[in-house]
């Protein structure tokens, strides 16, 4: 990983002060950051989405990694987010499902048109489930 990403988890320690923050940011309230010189600086509207996230997820014990969309990615760092074989991966690359760019011999892809893929992917899987549901419920199978 570059030095512009990173993969924190929560510790058990710090669950209490995880939640305790994440109730403060769920109100529409404006966050303030007090810096060590004890300057108060209200937190734009980006960032406080931003932790909002983050705290979200840690509260929930969730491992996050916060990647900048223009970042580049290998093959494999590719198919770790998307949790599937880098196999699976490259074969989705080759049918032309995934834009991707040549460095050399690698084939880089950027974090943007991976999220913009998952996305996608993700929605067309909740559609699919719910007619499956829909289904089962007109069969008389599932209530």
């Amino acid at each position: 990983m570059t030095a512009l990403t990173k993969s924190v988890a929560p510790t058990a320690a710090e669950f209490q002060a995880i939640r305790a923050l994440e109730r403060a940011f769920t109100s529409d309230s404006q966050a303030r950051l007090i810096a060590p010189d004890g300057t108060e600086m209200v937190l734009p509207k980006s960032v406080h989405e931003v932790l909002h996230l983050v705290l979200t997820a840690l509260a929930r014990g969730q491992e996050i990694t916060i990647v900048p969309t223009a970042l580049e990615l290998t093959t494999q760092k590719a198919a770790e987010m998307l949790n599937v074989s880098r196999t699976f991966f490259c074969k989705l690359l080759a049918e032309g499902e995934i834009p991707f760019h040549m460095v050399g011999s690698h084939r880089r892809i950027r974090v943007e048109d991976l999220v913009t893929y998952k996305d996608a992917r993700d929605s067309t899987r909740q559609s699919k489930l719910k007619e499956l549901t829909e289904l089962a419920q007109d069969m008389g199978g599932y209530t």
